[in-house]
């Protein structure tokens, strides 16, 4: 029965176990937020970006198959702009906008965007 005004969430859904993980997460705060309150999502991994994302970060080892040795287990979700922009839809979300992230000096900036979107 408590409701928001807004519900905000930076650097989080990287770290989620798996797409449908995260889009429980989604479909519970959208019921939570106020009709006319916002959810805002920051610093998610841009699927259209992955294979990019990859291979910048193993030009950093010698060898790729250490870099997969390395962050075996540590993987991050990237999410999909148009599968994102349906579930929100679908939750009662309006107003989506898509932003780029603000640190333009932090090296993952290009790799990931931002989100805010209203509730009907």
């Amino acid at each position: 029965d408590i409701y928001f005004d807004i519900i905000f969430s930076h650097s989080v859904f990287q770290y989620f176990p798996n797409l449908n993980y995260a889009n429980t997460v989604i479909e519970r705060w959208c019921k939570n937020i106020k009709q006319g309150g916002m959810l805002v999502l920051l610093d998610l991994n841009d699927k259209s970006h992955e294979d990019n994302y990859h291979n910048e970060r193993m030009l950093a080892y010698k060898n790729p198959d250490d870099y997969y040795d390395n962050y075996q287990g540590l993987e991050h979700l990237f999410f999909d702009k148009d599968n994102l922009l349906s579930k929100l839809k679908a939750c009662g979300m309006k107003s989506v906008e898509y932003f780029d992230h603000a640190v333009a000096n932090y090296g993952n900036a290009k790799f990931r965007f931002n989100i805010s979107c209203v509730k009907s």
